[in-house]
């Protein structure tokens, strides 16, 4: 720092890097608050600082509020134009006075609310959000690993559509080439970040999900058609799943923690990164033990065909078989057809086929359903409309 014309200006050519302008911001703050302060509450990159605070007591937040003004009057100070628009709150709270506290220094509709750090002649509105995305995590109070794999997922489903072309296209790269630029482009997304935020059991099934589909896809290796299990495929095409290069990551990251553990690294890192890995090698043994659900055939009424879904077999019976004719039974009336519906809806009772109205469902059952062509059994008669013989002749006088 170096005062000119009576302001603190910084001149980067005589401090010599960004670590030594840091380092002189983070000692002026802790010169205002107290020593020691920085260590406690303050992590600092090299243009961004985080801020936190464990809250006991309403005064807490009057202190946390404090120590904001103080770091923003610092770099204020110092020359450094601070937007608070640009920061972003995250608190959570519990108990009546602290509530209150925050309406009273809360303003804005509810989808933008700001949080007033300042002072009554200096105000300092601050964005109050529910989550934070940082270096391509969520930071949140709730469900924060979910949070950051939904994140990492739309970031790999965008870098998938941009080389999507590639991936899937008949012509040029070979398979091989492909799954290494799936690596490269959206593994590599996905990936990024997970093995020291955490993942759930729910987060496993929605990777190994997402994998198996996109791979399949550029092998064209259908299940229902290939029979070929996911356990196979990856054997077959030297492939390393997404789960499995995560617990390569834990364990190795796990291994240097153990060595040499850096300056602010939790010392229970290494064994949560472990946790992880052998958390993650259950749930592949899991689903290998559990065979994969063969998918459902739907078979051609007239022949030996079979199909994935009901909408195939429905064009083969159109193009091959022609419309069906009906030729047991007269054409189905509407109360016939509600018959066929599943509580009182559009929806064939056989087949499970969602409808819209009637009439299409009345369609569905002339030409497309299998069930509905079995042989037709007409209803009963009702016993109001045809009362029995027996109790007639019982009432007859001899």
């Amino acid at each position: 720092f170096h005062p000119q014309d009576g302001k603190r200006d910084l001149d980067s050519s005589l401090v010599g890097s960004e670590m030594c302008i840091r380092d002189s911001l983070i000692h002026q703050m802790e010169t205002r608050l107290h020593e020691g302060w920085a260590t406690q509450a303050l992590t600092a990159f090299a243009d961004d600082f985080h801020l936190q605070k464990a809250l006991q007591t309403t005064a807490d937040l009057g202190s946390f509020s404090n120590q904001v003004r103080t770091c923003v009057h610092v770099m204020t100070a110092a020359g450094m134009e601070v937007n608070p628009s640009k920061s972003q709150v995250l608190i959570r709270v519990r108990g009546k006075p602290t509530h209150k506290w925050l309406r009273q220094h809360t303003s804005g509709p509810k989808d933008s609310q700001h949080l007033d750090l300042g002072t009554t002649g200096r105000p300092l509105q601050v964005p109050l959000v529910p989550c934070i995305n940082y270096l391509g995590i969520t930071v949140s109070y709730d469900q924060f690993e979910q949070q950051t794999l939904d994140r990492r997922l739309a970031c790999a489903a965008a870098g998938r559509r941009r080389v999507a072309k590639y991936l899937h296209s008949r012509r040029g790269l070979s398979v091989k080439h492909r799954l290494r630029l799936y690596r490269t482009v959206v593994t590599s997304s996905l990936l990024y970040g997970l093995e020291t935020i955490g993942l759930t059991e729910a987060g496993l099934d929605k990777i190994r999900r997402s994998e198996n589909k996109h791979i399949r896809a550029i092998a064209r290796s259908p299940a229902h058609l290939r029979k070929e299990d996911t356990t196979s495929l990856y054997r077959r095409l030297r492939y390393t799943s997404c789960l499995t290069t995560i617990t390569r990551q834990c364990r190795t990251r796990a291994a240097k923690l153990t060595q040499h553990r850096p300056w602010g690294v939790p010392a229970g890192e290494a064994a949560s990164l472990m946790d992880l890995a052998t958390r993650i090698e259950e749930s592949q043994t899991r689903s290998l033990a559990q065979p994969e659900k063969p998918q459902e055939q739907v078979s051609c009424p007239h022949c030996p065909a079979t199909f994935a879904h009901q909408m195939a077999m429905r064009v083969h019976v159109s193009r091959k078989h022609g419309r069906l004719q009906r030729t047991d039974r007269p054409a189905p009336s509407p109360q016939e057809i509600r018959r066929h519906g599943l509580d009182g809806m559009p929806t064939c009772k056989h087949c499970r086929q969602r409808y819209s109205g009637w009439s299409t469902l009345k369609a569905h059952n002339t030409t497309g359903c299998p069930k509905f062509h079995e042989p037709f059994t007409p209803p009963p008669p009702h016993q109001h409309d045809t009362p029995p013989v027996t109790s007639l002749q019982a009432q007859t006088p001899e």
